[in-house]
């Protein structure tokens, strides 16, 4: 029985030994057989992301040597430096997604930076999410998470504070701000497009002051439906499938080609003078443009300007980047002997080198004038520039004022004036509301007292002549004469000590050049305004240093007044001609903007000293047009007075010296006017040319600016 037992454990034991070693073979086959199958791996791309970062940094966060401006910083994230770090920062800190780790053989991960820098290329230009692996080093499979995790942690971060419901304080608050705009009851904007001022994207604070409708707008569109009929007409009788982008580009470009010979002959036949100006662009896509217009005054004295050209610079060698413009502009239209003037940006590219190459496309030499506009941009930008974003978003959270910053200098004074009124009042220590929130220290509030005083000083003789409705030139001597006094009994007041003063002293020396240059141009203008006549000049002269140039204004005048009279073309009055009827829209339009002028003239103390100035003795002069007009009495002071107006009623009586007026009333001081003068950046170029090649653009932009005086 026992041995029985025995053999049966012996065969279970060899029967499992059998089964263990079937078992062992069976899996040593497999792995054999797998060791001879080629193995798929995961593909891996070294992309040194540690490059991407120090790229990155060197083109936009180096503070000291960044490649890239502010300016262009601006356009390719489509936000300020300063809002972009503090989303950076935020979601770095609260979301560990976009904490920098290490990975398990202890290398860095991608940056915070990286991600997010990733993730705004992709919002701002629509891209697909492999187009950001070239620069920030960072694949498609990563891209599309730092999307989704940047967007959601935008909203939980910010979601409380923009995106919740207006508050009954936030209501009255905008109501207020659109009744005194204009817009009594209104919360919001009205449609951009019938409106004054184009740039909505930057216009938070809203667009006019005035309730004016564009006359242009009606009569464009009237003539683009009468061409696009024609059009149409044609395309219908060869079936609709022939309408493609391809033949509405052919036809603006015909169009186009037509009104250029219009064009053409319109200004070889003008009797006046031109002035060209200069103005660089630069899309969100860090195009640039650049746009060349001719201001001038046509026979029925209305300031009409002409774009010549709008291009691009893409394939212009960088040595003739500035000069190729104003040369390709005059000869395509042959307006070589028209020009007079030209009017230059702020800038050190155009050196002496470079005007003189643009002066040389001309017959004749031209007079360089520079944009008062840019000067003011360049004295606040002068005060602004050592004001930290930290800074600036404190006294945003305790002021409140809504929106991070604005490219409007005008607006950040009037936010940082709202600080040091409250600073004043003691507001902040006052209401334990502020105790949790950073304040400005007492040096960065002596930085912000000063930049509210001196820019405070600029921005009201800015509002005179941006926003109060001049187009000539006559005006601007006065009003620059009023701020270089009002700037400089700042100065002398002292203000909060050495900063103060060192700031002051330096935005002086910087008028005091600008002055010098243009005085002259200036003052002649002021001349031919009857208002003054050499009064003004001669009073000015008389309380200043300059007393020598009153006399090389009027021996200025005189000589220009003598190449007018020799010309026997000159001394025939200028008649009306009748273009379109949308002038008498114009004289509408201009009725309806009086009533909403501002008037800073009650704080002009050197104005109203020269009020009751009584002048000096009268000149015997040979009698002549200039002679007889210098010998009259001024006009009595009238704020509203139109020297265009008045000289077109007096151009029978001063045939050549009215010649000689619109010529030099019709130079623009600034490029820009309204409120795009107070802009602080470089300004973006009409959002319907981005779509557009080179060709089409300038087609577009010039023939739209042709059609007052040139109908299709």
């Amino acid at each position: 029985m026992s041995s029985s037992s025995s053999d049966e454990n012996d065969e279970i034991e060899e029967r499992l030994d059998d089964i263990i070693e079937d078992f062992i073979d069976e899996i040593y086959d497999d792995i054999v057989e797998a060791e001879l199958i080629p193995q798929r791996t995961r593909s891996y791309t070294e992309r040194h992301r540690e490059g991407g970062q120090h790229q990155l940094s060197n083109d936009y966060f180096n503070d000291d040597h960044s490649i890239y401006s502010i300016q262009t910083f601006r356009c390719r994230f489509h936000k300020n430096k300063g809002l972009f770090i503090r989303i950076v920062d935020g979601l770095e800190q609260f979301f560990p997604f976009f904490q920098q780790r290490k990975d398990a053989t202890g290398r860095w991960g991608l940056t915070a930076l990286q991600k997010c820098t990733a993730a705004i290329r992709l919002l701002a230009y629509g891209n697909s999410a492999d187009t950001v692996d070239e620069y920030v080093r960072l694949g498609e499979s990563t891209a599309l998470p730092c999307l989704h995790h940047f967007t959601d942690g935008i909203i939980q971060l910010f979601g409380d504070e923009y995106l919740r419901r207006p508050t009954a304080e936030d209501l009255q608050r905008l109501l207020d701000m659109g009744e005194k705009r204009g817009f009594p009851g209104m919360v919001g904007s009205i449609d951009c497009m019938h409106w004054e001022w184009k740039n909505c994207p930057t216009a938070w604070k809203g667009q006019t002051k005035t309730r004016t409708i564009l006359p242009t707008i009606s009569s464009m569109i009237l003539r683009t439906m009468r061409r696009m009929r024609q059009m149409l007409t044609k395309l219908c009788r060869t079936g609709f499938r022939s309408i493609r982008s391809i033949t509405i580009r052919k036809e603006i470009l015909k169009l186009h080609e037509t009104q250029k010979i219009k064009a053409k002959k319109f200004l070889k036949d003008f009797q006046g003078k031109l002035t060209l100006s200069y103005e660089g662009m630069i899309s969100a896509s860090a195009r640039d443009y650049t746009c060349l217009t001719a201001h001038f005054i046509d026979d029925n004295f209305n300031v009409r300007s002409w774009i010549l050209g709008f291009t691009t610079g893409a394939s212009i060698p960088l040595d003739d980047i500035y000069v190729y413009h104003f040369r390709k502009a005059v000869q395509d239209l042959e307006v070589e002997d028209k020009v007079s003037t030209i009017l230059l940006p702020n800038r050190a590219g155009f050196d002496e080198k470079n005007v003189d190459a643009i002066s040389k496309c001309m017959d004749s030499p031209v007079s360089v004038v520079y944009c008062c506009a840019d000067l003011f941009r360049l004295m606040i930008n002068d005060l602004y520039i050592e004001f930290s974003w930290s800074l600036y978003e404190d006294l945003r959270m305790l002021v409140g004022w809504g929106r991070l910053s604005s490219t409007n200098w005008n607006v950040r004074l009037y936010h940082l004036q709202q600080a040091v009124g409250m600073q004043k009042e003691d507001a902040f220590s006052k209401d334990e509301v502020y105790d949790d929130y950073d304040k400005p220290s007492d040096e960065e509030w002596v930085k912000i007292r000063t930049f509210c005083r001196l820019a405070g000083v600029v921005y009201k003789v800015a509002e005179e002549i941006f926003e109060g409705g001049y187009s000539t030139t006559n005006v601007y001597f006065h009003l620059l004469a009023e701020l270089k006094v009002m700037l400089r009994e700042e100065v002398d007041s002292g203000g909060d000590g050495y900063y103060f003063l060192e700031k002051g002293e330096k935005v002086l020396k910087m008028f005091d050049k600008y002055w010098d240059d243009m005085f002259l141009v200036l003052a002649t203008a002021s001349v031919l305004d009857p208002r003054f006549k050499m009064k003004y000049v001669d009073f000015y002269c008389s309380k200043s240093d300059e007393g020598s140039k009153a006399v090389s204004v009027l021996e200025y005048l005189r000589n220009v007044y003598a190449r007018y009279a020799a010309n026997d073309i000159f001394r025939k009055p200028i008649y009306p001609v009748d273009y379109e009827e949308e002038d008498a829209d114009d004289e509408e339009e201009e009725e309806d903007k009086e009533e909403n002028k501002p008037d800073a003239y009650e704080d002009f103390v050197l104005f109203k000293e020269y009020l009751k100035f009584e002048g000096g003795r009268s000149r015997e002069f040979q009698e002549s047009e200039l002679d007889s007009y210098l010998k009259e009495p001024v006009m009595e002071w009238n704020k509203d007075f139109k020297a265009l107006e008045w000289w077109k009623e007096e151009s029978q009586k001063y045939p050549i010296l009215s010649r000689v007026a619109r010529d030099i009333l019709s130079i623009p001081i600034s490029r820009a006017t309204s409120y795009d003068a107070y802009v602080s950046e470089i300004r973006e170029p009409p959002g319907y040319v981005l779509s557009m090649d080179a060709k089409a653009a300038n087609a577009m932009v010039c023939g739209r600016s042709w059609l007052s005086l040139i109908p299709i």
